[in-house]
């Protein structure tokens, strides 16, 4: 027993550093890719947050009568921003 303990392989100091900079750098991508799929999730929760207001309030605009004598004749603009200017020319 103690001859075949002997003709074991030694693990060299190359080698346990070598495993060492594999496994750092595999844990470092690991998380990495973890704080991406988080970032991501929260991302498309937030979208279909804002969906979901977005259609409630077009479902209660839809509700209400619409009023005639509201109505904007003139010239209107939408700027690049989406902002709704009635007054500007």
């Amino acid at each position: 027993m103690m001859k075949a303990l002997l003709r074991q392989k030694k693990v060299t100091l190359v080698e346990v550093l070598v495993a060492i900079l594999l496994f750092v750098i595999s844990a470092v991508t690991f998380f990495e890719v973890l704080t991406m799929c988080n970032y991501s999730s929260s991302y498309s929760r937030h979208k279909v947050q804002a969906l979901y207001v977005a259609k409630r309030i077009i479902e209660e605009q839809r509700r209400k009568p619409f009023p005639l004598s509201s109505m904007v004749y003139g010239p209107v603009s939408i700027d690049t921003k989406g902002t709704f200017n009635k007054f500007r020319r």
